[in-house]
């Protein structure tokens, strides 16, 4: 079984009185045990709360990781780069995940969880700090 979670970014916030209503998280969907795990699969499990990523969550990051590149840590400079601003690594929206998982889905009745992976990751655009949350989806 996997476990699709897309992450979705964005610098806005949706307005009072808009059209469309936002997601709204309610709390994580609790699977039991290994049959509702297996009934579980084809679905959809829910979405998280979002996530601000500014730059003091980019800057953290970046210490962490040593990935200090200018186009993450230096604003002033960055406003000269390709992106206009300064932007997350693309590993801190994946490294998000996990802890926006756990808003969506928890597993009881069953031992350990183990990262065994991932699979097809890629960042296809800049990651600009803003807002993103997790999406995910249980697969076979």
């Amino acid at each position: 079984m996997t476990v699709t979670t897309t992450m979705s970014m964005t610098d806005e916030v949706q307005a009072p009185g808009a059209d469309s209503i936002p997601v709204r998280h309610t709390g994580p969907r609790v699977i039991v045990g290994i049959d509702d795990l297996r009934s579980a699969v084809g679905t959809h499990l829910g979405v998280s709360d979002w996530l601000t990523v500014d730059q003091s969550r980019i800057d953290d990051f970046a210490a962490v990781t040593r990935d200090e590149q200018w186009i993450h840590v230096d604003p002033v400079r960055a406003e000269d780069g390709p992106f206009g601003a300064t932007v997350a690594h693309g590993m801190l929206t994946s490294r998000s995940a996990p802890a926006l998982l756990w808003e969506v889905a928890v597993i009881d009745g069953m031992g350990p969880a183990i990262n065994y992976g991932l699979n097809k990751v890629r960042f296809p655009g800049p990651a600009a700090g803003g807002l993103t949350r997790a999406d995910a989806c249980l697969g076979q």
